[in-house]
């Protein structure tokens, strides 16, 4: 049983890491894109889109890395505020995902040396960034077992 919910719990983050994947990356490359229009170059759509889509493969490998790191802190942080203070699980969840990617960003923009994400340098970009953090975090919710679901009592097993 117990690895039943272990396993359903991993798959849970494992979709939350892809959710904040996908969002953040096409987020970060639609920024960039746009740096690049605002130097007069030229993106015809379909180099948009092929950049888009490349990026969510080669950007996201390690960023899909680092963002799921921080996601499991800060899964674990929002499961034990929700058990010991009766908290809204979902909200919580969402919250989390968001606060999670944000403490990523700023961490990895104060420690190295350089901006290793240039549309981390506009405050937008950088928010919607961490926004990307919120559907993972639903996603979790979603997907990770409740208390009611992972209890023998629950199941009908005694």
């Amino acid at each position: 049983m117990q690895l039943r919910i272990f396993g359903r719990t991993l798959i849970a983050w494992l979709l939350a890491v892809v959710t904040a994947t996908v969002l953040g990356s096409v987020v970060q490359t639609q920024f960039n894109l746009l740096a690049i229009v605002d130097l007069d170059v030229a993106v015809p759509p379909g180099l948009w889109l092929w950049t888009t889509v490349q990026d969510i493969f080669n950007f996201g490998l390690a960023y899909g890395l680092l963002a799921g790191i921080a996601l499991a802190i800060g899964f674990f942080v929002a499961g034990q505020l929700i058990r010991r203070l009766s908290l809204p699980r979902e909200g919580m969840f969402v919250l989390a995902g968001a606060a999670a990617v944000l403490v990523l960003l700023v961490t990895l923009n104060a420690v190295l040396p350089m901006t290793p994400i240039a549309a981390t340098r506009n405050m937008a970009a950088l928010a919607l960034m961490a926004l990307a953090g919120a559907p993972a975090g639903w996603v979790y919710a979603r997907f990770k077992p409740t208390a009611q679901t992972s209890s023998p009592s629950a199941s009908g097993s005694t």
